[in-house]
């Protein structure tokens, strides 16, 4: 089915790729804080659930897009510029469920207090290599398991003491070895 968004999609992954290559990814990936200008779209990132907490009761919420409304730059006690004392005033990029919106849109925070800032594109492309890297591993193993092994239940009596009715046993498909003396052999009963 052709689609006027396909080559949309597509195109803008691509562009995301581009730009997250360059920006690293995972635990590589570079933090925007300290470069952010305003009209960027960013995306704070947090591991620690204490310290998530905090920031989502100020109304920072890891893992959602905002648009940086403005940069108040810091300095030191000689005047000096500091990138470490760098605000943003921020706002969501995109309405939020009802329970997280709040009546005090923007919001202004250090940036130093988020330990992750990732660029939208970096986030979005991380999150679909990352998500096709997952189906990828649910889809190898699913071939495997069709393929190579299978579950069985036995079915009767026949093997009793050793197997049980009712007893499951992985079966081991394989064109590439013949069965062998005390192997245990299972097939599909005749119809």
């Amino acid at each position: 089915i052709d689609s006027p968004l396909q080559p949309n999609v597509l195109s803008n992954f691509l562009s995301n790729l581009r730009t997250a290559s360059s920006e690293g990814f995972g635990t590589r990936a570079k933090n925007v804080g300290p470069t952010m200008d305003v009209g960027d779209v960013v995306v704070p990132l947090c591991g620690d659930l204490d310290k998530r907490q905090i920031l989502a009761q100020i109304g920072l919420y890891a893992g959602v897009e905002y648009v940086i409304c403005e940069i108040e730059e810091g300095s030191d006690e000689e005047g000096t510029r500091s990138l470490n004392e760098r605000t943003a005033i921020l706002r969501p990029a995109y309405p939020l469920r009802p329970h997280l919106e709040r009546s005090d849109w923007p919001i202004s925070l250090p940036i130093s207090d988020v330990p992750l800032w990732l660029s939208k594109a970096t986030y979005e492309a991380g999150t679909v290599l990352g998500t096709l890297m997952l189906a990828g591993t649910y889809l190898a193993i699913a071939s495997i398991l069709a393929t190579v092994v299978r579950v069985v239940a036995v079915p009767s009596e026949s093997m009793e003491p050793a197997l049980m009715p009712g007893d499951a046993v992985f079966v081991t498909r394989s064109i590439f070895t013949r069965p062998k003396a005390n192997d245990v052999v299972f097939f599909n009963p005749p119809s």
